[in-house]
């Protein structure tokens, strides 16, 4: 449907949508046809008018651009098969659920059902379900400010969706708190997410960008952030804590860490296997060993690693450059211990510190030593016995690769979607499977007569630096 179109038909739509309030009791209950007295885009309100939590039995789906606000002492169970096996089924396009709390104790399906694009969820609970919220192929969808716990899967995002999550509570997943299928675009910001056996599990070509969240896996300590075959991790400002692993990444094409604490974690902060990595910027605080490197490498930079048995431990051969101002805090009478393989080499000028009084000599390598203990002598070389130790390359710090901010809007769009990028940036699109659609367009990209509705990738590349911004087209 042609741009002009789409908003006459949308424009229409609202003059006739309809607004229906519903004021419930105990022992009532809302039907199927509640909904679908709406019409298109109209909005049901459900009010509780007494003080006490209110239980309904329910299987409703929710269409046709459809909203539906809830009272949040509103309690919507379903334990028996129905019309769906979820509680609610977002069905199409453009539909809006806001308040209420949802379980389903039937052991099958979920809370929330979601099949459809420009769908969202706000102020919603799910407590006990197989699944919270199941977002279903190719769909898109905004969570925000939700409650989700007792579940299997918190959010299982299936293959091909894009879903933005913020201001979310997850707790007690047994499995997965966020299960990423294939091909996904995902963002989270400002999310906790507590005693889940993984916090976020990333599957393959998928983007994944994590902002201010909390995670804290004290209750099944394994893998707090798990990525597989993830063309780009993106962890920034957040907090991990309580797994075995903070973060393990494997065959990720671009992993970035920065302002993040780990902490109180079993074996590894971060696990990178046959990755390529950009870490600084972190505080890595009582783990086994800071940060595990197998395969590939990277560049660490302005990390700080205190009550670490290994601050950086490579077994096998892997290339990393370890720049100035990793900062390096022992214990008491520690031996100081980082685990290398004959193989791995390391370049940078490793910068020591004792900001934590960690009582060092003044004939120690430390800044700030000199409060008494264990003298670890000045030669380098007896602490890094299989790495190779330079002074770092001129120019090597201003060539780690920068991120640039993309902007790319409308999205949704229909006829072109213009793009704010830097003069002479070099502009790619790509689909969710990683195949490049469209470059060498401009600002301005008009997809052609081919290309079908979903989510599209853009990357933008100028001066070393990269950028990427996601798009939803619509036919």
């Amino acid at each position: 449907m042609k741009r002009g179109m789409f908003l006459l038909v949308f424009f229409v739509a609202a003059m006739f949508a309809v607004t229906n309030t519903i004021q419930v009791y105990p022992g009532d209950c809302i039907i199927q046809e509640d909904l679908d007295d709406l019409g298109w885009h109209g909005e049901l309100i459900v009010e509780n008018v007494w003080e006490t939590p209110i239980y309904m039995d329910v299987d409703l789906i929710l269409r046709n651009g459809n909203s539906m606000m809830v009272d949040e002492n509103i309690y919507m169970i379903k334990d028996t098969l129905g019309l769906t096996l979820n509680v609610i089924s977002m069905i199409g396009d453009g539909s809006t659920l806001t308040g209420g709390k949802y379980s389903n104790p039937s052991g099958v399906g979920s809370g929330i059902y979601v099949d459809g694009i420009m769908n969202e969820i706000s102020s919603v609970g799910v407590d006990g379900a197989v699944t919270g919220v199941y977002v279903n192929v190719g769909s898109q969808v905004d969570i925000e400010a939700c409650n989700i716990d007792n579940t299997e899967i918190a959010m299982d995002l299936r293959h091909e969706t894009s879903v933005d999550i913020r201001w979310t509570t997850i707790e007690n997943s047994s499995q997965y708190a966020v299960l990423i299928h294939d091909n996904c675009d995902v963002y989270m910001q400002e999310n906790i997410i507590h005693d889940s056996r993984v916090s976020v599990h990333g599957g393959r070509h998928s983007s994944v960008t994590i902002v201010d969240c909390e995670f804290d896996g004290e209750a099944y300590p394994f893998r707090g952030l798990d990525f597989d075959n993830t063309d780009y991790v993106h962890i920034q400002n957040s907090r991990i804590s309580g797994d075995s692993v903070g973060i393990y990444a494997q065959y990720v094409d671009s992993l970035y860490v920065v302002n993040t604490i780990v902490e109180d974690v079993v074996l590894d902060g971060i696990w990178v296997n046959y990755s390529t990595f950009n870490i600084h910027n972190n505080n890595f605080v009582r783990c086994r060993n800071g940060i595990r490197v197998e395969g590939n490498g990277g560049i660490v930079y302005n990390n700080i690693f205190w009550r670490i048995q290994a601050p950086i431990y490579t077994p096998l051969s892997a290339s990393l450059y370890v720049f100035t101002h990793n900062h390096f805090g022992l214990y008491e009478d520690e031996t100081w211990n980082i685990t290398t393989s004959s193989t791995a080499s390391t370049y940078g000028n490793p910068d020591f510190a004792d900001e934590a009084n960690y009582n060092l000599e003044s004939t120690s390598v430390c800044d700030g030593s000199g409060i008494g203990g264990v003298d670890r002598g000045v030669d380098r070389s007896i602490f890094f016995s299989f790495w190779t130790i330079l002074e770092n390359p001129d120019g090597m710090i201003e060539s780690i690769p920068e991120e640039i901010h993309v902007y790319a809007y409308p999205s949704p769009f229909n006829g072109a979607c213009h793009i704010d990028a830097p003069v002479g940036a070099e502009v790619k699109i790509y689909d969710l499977s990683g195949k490049e659609i469209a470059k060498n367009f401009g600002n301005i990209w008009m997809p052609s007569d081919g290309i079908t509705s979903g989510v599209y990738l853009v990357k933008v590349r100028f001066d070393g630096k990269v950028g990427t911004a996601r798009v939803i087209y619509t036919k």
